[in-house]
């Protein structure tokens, strides 16, 4: 059995599976030959980058089995820039100049975070950090947070998120703009008048 060592990038699910033709430098069996290859630990995650001790397993027809191993080196995707992430609340990404606008009632919204490279496909990103210049903001981790309107209140907030890059500690982000305003409130102005003895009253709104 021989061992060869290897480099895995994450894929965009922020994972890589490392396969025996990855690590096997030639390993034969020329009486019985080679039943199965299996490789341990084989899956690897963001929090895995750098290098990883793995274990070939190579069992011959006969049953008897070899082992070896191999230095794997995880290496996360290139690091996005700002125009990279896609940044979204309530499933929609606002428009710059162009804020989405919620009503104080309008319960908490979810904020989300993506990344693609420069042909537009997704690409792994580990967990940054959602901030906002007032209050209203709960990040939750896993990239997602929660804005909360009636928190936040009336006026204009801006929303960021922070991302450092693994290994190379690089910053960078991207941001949005949301527009709360007070939610409209309906008030009962009483008036009266005298028509067959009965009142009457006027549905009035106002903001």
């Amino acid at each position: 059995v021989s061992c060869k060592d290897a480099t895995a990038v994450l894929g965009s699910d922020c994972t890589v599976t490392i396969t025996p033709n990855m690590i096997d430098n030639g390993s034969s069996d020329n009486i019985c030959g080679i039943a199965t290859r299996t490789v341990s630990p084989n899956i690897f995650g963001s929090d895995d980058s750098g290098v990883q001790t793995v274990t070939l397993t190579v069992t011959n027809g006969s049953g008897e089995i070899g082992t070896c191993t191999s230095e794997v080196t995880i290496v996360p995707p290139p690091c996005p820039g700002g125009e990279d992430f896609n940044m979204t609340i309530a499933g929609t990404p606002s428009t710059p100049g162009s804020p989405q606008t919620f009503c104080t009632t309008d319960g908490l919204q979810v904020l989300a975070i993506a990344a693609t490279n420069n042909q537009g496909d997704p690409i792994c990103i580990a967990t940054g950090t959602f901030t906002s210049n007032s209050m209203g903001i709960i990040d939750a981790g896993d990239n997602t947070a929660t804005f909360n309107p009636l928190l936040a209140g009336p006026g204009l907030h801006i929303l960021s998120y922070d991302y450092i890059c693994p290994g190379s500690g690089q910053m960078t982000g991207t941001s949005l703009s949301v527009n709360v305003v007070a939610t409209p409130t309906a008030e009962l102005v009483p008036t009266f008048t005298l028509e067959c003895g009965a009142a009457s009253g006027v549905l009035y709104l106002s903001n």
